[in-house]
């Protein structure tokens, strides 16, 4: 339903895919000697512009109807609010348009509201959008055409406003020419017949994005906001009754140190030149933190601060990074592409990840992805878990045992049944499994749950006891993880996501899946007793 260029507030897109599709675009059309413009736009009073009615209606333009579009009509309308100065409050007001600032719901409900904005684009015009911040570009060789591009996008988007009652903050607004190419004169492009002015740099989401040393402004940013931020350690750091050690060191990391980890997936292609100043500014905030003397070696003070040295984390998050991103592949910005697994990718970062890969003696098809449901049908197979008669655990045994062969000799007479468990005990954690064929029995980490026992016990049953052309049945008295499994969704356990990617892969077989859940006090059938016997 909602466009892939959208990235803030949903699921497997954020801040990290945004920068990094646009620094891939540019990188691409300087690598192909194309001009490269650029339009940063800025919605003047975003959430409070919207109003309800025109929301309502995009809901329902987008299949939201019913019961959820009637409540989200009454949560939003005829809000009222105060004011309060020196305890004293003013009179109550009524709002009639706006988003509420601060509700969980406000952010999903205002990219609904930006979802149809892609239809004021002109071809050739690409555009990604994070909350209200929009940056729109287009690449090509001529730049007289990319100006009749971008100008046609402009007023299109100037009417859009218009008639949902949105404004542009002009002073927020930039345009800027970031290839390689030399330009002589700019071209003219404006909005709402006000030219925009053309800037050397422009900054998106954090980022300083230059046309020339482009490195460098990078570089200077990052260390500019470090530097003051130091200052600022210091000024707690030498205070006598100030914060403990192990504070200011989290100080350091989430207010310094974040600042590198954020575009780690940017900057770690910079030289080592780069990376060492980055290094210096680390050992400088550690010691600051730790009130180490200078001549302190910075193994003692990364050792101490039970830290790695910046320049090689950087690189590590950006591969954990490009990882995530094969993995969750079918929803990814970045590796949509099915015949070419490094779709976006800077070639610096093509060929680190290559490197990785061929350290640790793994191709990328190794990576568990994220296997694609439907929206109608979220169920990734069969599960049966109050569906018979025998699934009721007051019943007596031997009733159990007598329904449950009636049940698999009318509904699953052909399929080739399995039975698996887990079990855990105060110092070890066990999984099994059995056929008529074969059978296995492991011990995993202790540490593991019980859950996740079960779910890896289906795993396992998957990869070694699956016959081939045979639908399978598995049994398990896990009532939570097939309840799990039954309503998958991406805030899922990585264990279940893994097993949905094992059944996905089957189902490309060919071969059906079923889960039967077997109430765990009885003795219905010598499988289950045999594979909680091995577990």
């Amino acid at each position: 339903m909602l466009n892939p260029n959208q990235h803030g507030f949903l699921p497997f897109r954020d801040n990290h895919t945004t920068i990094y599709k646009i620094y891939s675009a540019i990188s691409e059309a300087r690598k192909s000697k194309k001009f490269f413009v650029a339009v940063s736009l800025d919605i003047k009073s975003a959430y409070d512009s919207v109003h309800v009615d025109d929301l309502i209606l995009k809901c329902l333009q987008l299949g939201i109807s019913g019961k959820v579009t009637k409540w989200m009509h009454h949560f939003l309308q005829e809000r009222s609010f105060q004011i309060k100065w020196r305890n004293f409050l003013s009179n109550t007001k009524n709002s009639f348009k706006g988003l509420p600032q601060g509700s969980v719901l406000s952010p999903i409900l205002y990219v609904i509201f930006m979802n149809d904005f892609y239809e004021t684009l002109d071809n050739n015009v690409d555009c990604s959008i994070f909350a209200d911040d929009i940056f729109v570009h287009c690449s090509h060789h001529s730049l007289t055409y990319i100006q009749t591009k971008i100008q046609n996008t402009l007023e299109l988007f100037y009417k859009w406003c218009c008639y949902w009652k949105l404004t542009i903050c002009p002073e927020k607004s930039a345009i800027i020419e970031l290839s390689n190419k030399q330009v002589t004169s700019f071209p003219r492009i404006t909005y709402a017949g006000i030219p925009l002015p053309w800037s050397e740099s422009i900054k998106y989401l954090g980022i300083q994005f230059s046309k020339y040393n482009q490195n460098g402004h990078i570089l200077r940013s990052l260390r500019n906001k470090a530097l003051k931020k130091i200052n600022g350690l210091k000024m707690l750091g030498y205070k006598r009754n100030g914060p403990k050690t192990k504070h200011l060191i989290t100080i350091t990391n989430n207010s310094i140190l974040s600042l590198f980890f954020y575009s780690s997936p940017i900057i770690n292609k910079l030289s080592e030149t780069h990376l060492k100043a980055w290094n210096v500014i680390q050992t400088t905030s550690l010691r600051i933190a730790l009130g180490d003397p200078i001549w302190t070696p910075n193994v003692i003070l990364l050792k101490l601060a039970g830290q790695e040295i910046l320049s090689e984390k950087i690189k590590r998050l950006a591969i954990q990074f490009f990882i995530k991103q094969i993995a969750t592949q079918p929803f990814s910005t970045l590796f949509h592409t099915p015949d070419r697994i490094y779709s976006h990718l800077v070639e610096k970062d093509e060929e680190s990840l290559r490197i990785t890969f061929r350290n640790l003696n793994c191709i990328p098809d190794h990576i568990i992805s994220l296997p694609i449901f439907q929206h109608s049908s979220p169920n990734v197979c069969e599960i049966f878990l109050k569906d018979f008669y025998f699934q009721n655990k007051e019943l007596p045994s031997s009733i159990i045992s007598s329904d449950f062969i009636e049940c698999i000799q009318r509904f699953f007479p052909n399929h080739f049944i399995i039975a698996t468990d887990g079990s855990k005990s105060h110092c070890y954690t066990s999984i099994a499994g059995f056929s008529y064929l074969q059978q296995f029995c492991y011990r995993i980490h202790p540490l593991n749950s019980v859950f996740t026992a079960e779910v890896l016990a289906i795993c396992q049953a998957l990869d070694e006891l699956v016959v081939p052309a045979k639908d399978i049945l598995i049994l398990s008295d896990s009532f939570s993880a097939l309840s799990s499994l039954k309503n998958i969704s991406f805030h899922s356990p990585k264990v279940i996501q893994r097993l949905a990617a094992k059944i996905h892969i089957r189902k490309n077989f060919n071969q059906n899946i079923a889960f039967l859940w077997i109430p765990g006090h009885s003795t219905v059938v010598q499988f289950r007793f045999l594979a909680r016997q091995k577990s």
